[in-house]
């Protein structure tokens, strides 16, 4: 690898084809198990709102002590790339366990619906928490990191616009007027395909020479509250990914509800979801090169309020003629992409911050914790959107209509709108500039010489 930490393109793209694969998954239960919970098991809104949340909380608290392992294992196993391999399997078994309807009811169901889940989310935190902590140890360079989050991010974009659009017909397809079958053998081939990602990303992506990047210090899982605590930077980062997570769930989660429920249009799904997700696949590349110019946080703060700005007209073009409806959910897409790809773009300098500052240096386990607040954030999601149908009326037996309908439409984009204006006012005085981060690259350099020096 070369010095100067540039990765060769089969390697920045190989890497990011793992994101493919990993928001596969996470995209269908993102979009689509809240769904599955309550119009194909029949499970109260508010109760799968309140399972989805605690997976993830699961989840988060998890991605704690798989950030601890893997640190710790790096050296002894050949760094995190192992993970790939040998998780990639568990988690497409996981994806598909998750779709199914077991021969339950009542408490047994609900039960049965959160242990599936729990399979999932520890078998998705085996595979990506490795995976996100390969980006601080594939270079030291910060922007070939930001290249890096910039590819994965526009794999993740491709990855969840195929769910939007390919889910559906595939549940169609596969189901033959059968939810229950139909979202089961969606989410095999959903799997499947994320599987054989997983491991594009292994036989591709490499490690840092040791030495060029040094490996974290042995410490406690209950020194992390102390360590994220002391990093300023990385709260502020963690804060404004946990507030960005909820509004983009309510959005992608509540999607399904709104366009059969509130437009009565549920053919035009796909399409919606579609221009919004491909928006932010589109709009990436363009973040990038504008982050390079104005700089990560102006880039967060921008982005923010564009999306803010969009989402209160969306609110109240909730019956707008689908073409213009369409035009608010594009623009919505283009601040999404900034934020997409500075929260992650980010992380890996407030690794440096923190190892410049108090001599600890941890990738895998700041990664965890930054996903467990964005988990969390997408949990929130799901019980808002499980408490919003609530008040709204609908259940499967009963859909909302009316004045409820309406009410839950106009929350959908209220509530997001609220929330990504609070980001802004967490992320602005973040003080990572660039210049000030490769001021600290090169003074962690100077200080591991002097170290090393006979």
């Amino acid at each position: 690898m070369p010095q100067s930490g540039r990765l060769p393109w089969p390697v920045r793209l190989g890497y990011g084809a793992g994101d493919y694969g990993l928001v596969l998954t996470f995209q269908l239960a993102g979009l689509f198990l809240l769904f599955f919970m309550t119009e194909a098991l029949g499970i109260p809104p508010l109760a799968a709102g309140v399972i989805v949340l605690a997976g993830l909380v699961f989840d988060g608290v998890t991605d704690i002590g798989m950030g601890v392992l893997a640190d710790r294992l790096r050296g002894r196993v050949g760094g995190y790339r192992p993970w790939l391999l040998f998780g990639a399997p568990l988690l497409a078994g996981a994806t598909a366990l998750m779709f199914s309807a077991p021969p339950l009811e009542g408490p047994a169901l609900v039960a049965a619906v959160l242990a599936a889940q729990f399979l999932f989310r520890a078998a998705f935190t085996i595979v990506a928490i490795p995976f996100g902590a390969l980006s601080s140890a594939m270079t030291p360079d910060s922007r070939e990191r930001s290249l890096l989050v910039g590819i994965r991010l526009t794999f993740a974009s491709l990855a969840a616009l195929s769910v939007a659009l390919g889910v559906p017909a595939a549940v169609e397809a596969f189901g033959a007027g059968d939810p229950r079958r139909g979202f089961f053998w969606a989410a095999a081939l959903v799997g499947l395909v994320a599987m054989i990602f997983v491991w594009i990303a292994y036989a591709s992506a490499r490690e840092a020479r040791p030495g060029t990047i040094p490996a974290a210090p042995d410490y406690r899982i209950v020194d992390l509250p102390g360590m994220a605590a002391r990093n300023g930077p990385f709260l502020q980062v963690a804060i404004g990914g946990m507030l960005y997570a909820t509004a983009q769930g309510l959005i992608l989660g509540g999607a399904p509800y709104f366009f059969s429920y509130v437009r009565g249009e549920p053919e035009t799904l796909g399409l919606s979801l579609g221009v919004m997700i491909g928006g932010v696949a589109v709009f990436v590349p363009v973040w990038t090169v504008i982050a390079r110019r104005i700089g990560k946080r102006a880039s967060w703060i921008v982005g923010a309020a564009w999306s803010a700005v969009a989402l209160v007209g969306l609110a109240f073009l909730i019956e707008a003629p689908l073409p213009l409806f369409l035009a608010g959910m594009a623009a919505t897409a283009f601040g999404f992409a900034a934020i997409n790809l500075i929260g992650f773009a980010m992380l890996p300098d407030t690794v440096e911050y923190a190892e410049w500052r108090y001599g600890v240096r941890v990738e895998a386990a700041l990664f965890a914790a930054l996903t467990l607040a964005q988990k969390v954030g997408v949990g929130l999601a799901a019980a808002l959107s499980g408490l919003f149908l609530s008040l709204a009326g609908h259940t499967a037996a009963t859909p909302m209509a009316g004045a409820g309908a309406n009410l839950f439409g106009m929350a959908l984009f209220l509530a997001p709108a609220a929330l990504l204006a609070v980001s802004i006012i967490a992320i602005w005085r973040y003080p990572l500039s660039t210049k000030l981060h490769a001021r600290l690259v090169r003074a962690l350099a100077w200080r591991r010489g002097r170290r090393h020096r006979p």
